[in-house]
């Protein structure tokens, strides 16, 4: 047994032979207690969602480079991916994110981060020297990032047992309730200026929404007062929000089909989502 002692100090003695099989047993007991606060098929159905909502953020920015009336609405689906990471980083944390496997690396990370860098380039590339591209090749840095990001999450998904018990519920704080509010309304107007506003509504929109997330993101590191909502959230507001950004998705993707969406039906669409928020807010969440 190798034995570290404190620089300065006397090394320890050498433990009984009987000692020694019991610091073994107890290696045992505190690998299975630290499964016991790791919820690795939370994490796994976490990961499989954040990649299908990435490959879908990286397909949209694929097909609609060189489209520069579509820059406005990609900057407030970008805000709406921003706070989907958010969410997402607090959530894992309260999973045991720390302790995963498929969490424990930057594989992942980085599989994105490369994908998403490349798109960029190539985004600017086309746009500037106007490279007419084949669909195909704008489905690919999609299909990576899902490949990339989804495979390790559905081998660690099959290979994860059910939960038997899921995290208790609890009523959510006024703080959270709000803020949950806040969040919705966002996602509300995300979706009405995607699909309802005209090019200057939607860029003055657009740049609104990324000075909020960047000033929410700053107070929530200098302060801890915010609520860490992806933490506390339940199945209702998860779904609620998730309604949200995919309708916002959808939207995006009928400009790029160039399919007109009428705009009596895109302000009740916003309004719709608004409401699912505001009543998601006042049921009861996760006890984190």
């Amino acid at each position: 047994m190798e034995q570290r002692p404190i620089d300065g100090a006397r090394p320890l003695p050498q433990p009984e032979p009987p000692i020694a099989l019991a610091y073994l047993d107890e290696v045992d007991r505190i690998q299975a207690r630290r499964e016991d606060a790791v919820d690795r098929r939370g994490l796994a159905v976490l990961a499989l969602a954040n990649a299908m909502t990435l490959s879908v953020y990286v397909g949209i920015l694929c097909f609609g480079a060189g489209v520069p009336t579509l820059s406005s609405s990609f900057l407030v689906l970008l805000a709406l991916l921003l706070l989907w990471l958010q969410l997402v980083t607090e959530r894992r944390e309260t999973h045991g994110a720390c302790g995963s496997r498929l969490w424990g690396s930057r594989v992942l990370d980085l599989t994105f981060a490369g994908v998403l860098g490349v798109v960029v380039i190539a985004g600017a590339t086309v746009s500037f020297f106007g490279i007419d591209v084949p669909w195909w090749a704008r489905a690919v840095p999609s299909a990576v990032a899902l490949l990339g990001m989804g495979v390790p999450a559905l081998r660690e998904l099959r290979r994860t047992p059910r939960a038997t018990a899921g995290a208790p519920r609890r009523p959510m704080t006024r703080a959270e309730r709000w803020a949950t509010v806040a969040v919705g309304a966002m996602v509300a107007i995300a979706v009405w200026a995607i699909g309802g506003a005209d090019a200057l509504v939607t860029s003055v929109l657009a740049v609104a929404m990324m000075t909020a997330y960047v000033a929410w993101w700053i107070a929530g590191r200098v302060s801890r007062r915010l609520p860490a909502l992806g933490a506390v959230w339940a199945w209702p507001q998860w779904s609620a929000f998730a309604v949200g950004g995919a309708a916002a998705a959808a939207l995006l993707i009928t400009e790029l089909l160039g399919v007109s969406v009428p705009a009596g039906v895109v302000a009740p669409l916003a309004g719709v989502i608004l409401v699912l928020c505001v009543a998601s807010a006042l049921l009861e969440g996760r006890d984190a």
